[in-house]
């Protein structure tokens, strides 16, 4: 079996973007500016910017937004999988049918897990970026077009189905002043869990929905968003909320 599969083949077109998604990838700091510029920019019917997050928080940077952290992504092929033949081919890829489904592919370089299903469907799950899930998905469709010898996979669509951010506003929160003034979308119960789940959504011309876990430290982390636009709606929505709850 040959190895050598991080070498191109000239008639595989390895990647299909959807035409409604944006790819965002801010993982470093020089992505972070242009990906907070997409999203500022954006002509859709979002929250206010804040100009200066500084003036709400005075611990905080003035240019504070949230830093991608961490991707899921979805892509589908155009035929179906063998997963027995392709897990005993290749020898990064495990297949238990008594325990699931799915065949699970590690890599490491992108560092992440794609889970294939014998329907074509690849879910990346702990890439740092988008970037980085565009390209484990990449590498996973040509093993698999190696390992089964099969032409017909010649071109897959993808998709940014979550992106994980985070941020600090180096103030520590009233979490629970802020669950009884947002019951509607707050959810807050510290014996099972220290943060407060927030709950955005968006509205019918700009649909969208995200969960903040906030902790009473500062720190947020958000998930859920599928672009640089719905982060920024997110973001800028959550802030004043709790502005009004610092310590």
């Amino acid at each position: 079996m040959e190895d050598d599969f991080d070498q191109p083949d000239d008639d595989f077109n390895f990647f299909e973007q959807d035409e409604d998604v944006e790819l965002i990838d801010a993982h470093d700091g020089e992505n972070q500016t242009a990906f907070q510029r997409r999203a500022e920019d954006s002509e859709v019917d979002a929250p206010q910017k804040i100009e200066n997050v500084s003036e709400l928080f005075p611990n905080a940077p003035p240019n504070l937004f949230p830093v991608v952290v961490g991707c899921v992504g979805q892509a589908q092929l155009s035929v179906g999988i063998d997963l027995r033949k392709l897990s005993c081919g290749a020898r990064n890829v495990e297949f238990v049918p008594s325990k699931t489904s799915t065949a699970t592919m590690r890599l490491h370089e992108p560092s992440c897990v794609c889970l294939v299903r014998n329907s074509g469907s690849i879910s990346v799950v702990g890439a740092v970026s988008a970037g980085a899930a565009k390209q484990a998905v990449e590498l996973c469709a040509r093993i698999i077009r190696k390992v089964l010898n099969d032409p017909r996979i010649d071109s897959f669509r993808f998709r940014v189905r979550s992106v994980l951010t985070r941020f600090s506003l180096g103030h520590p929160i009233r979490l629970n002043n802020l669950q009884d003034e947002f019951s509607k979308v707050c959810a807050y119960e510290p014996e099972s869990f220290c943060g407060c789940i927030v709950k955005l959504a968006g509205t019918s011309a700009f649909p969208w929905a995200v969960t903040c876990n906030v902790f009473a430290s500062g720190k947020v982390t958000m998930m859920g968003a599928r672009s640089d636009r719905e982060v920024a709606a997110a973001f800028y929505t959550l802030l004043p909320m709790l502005a009004k709850h610092t310590k």
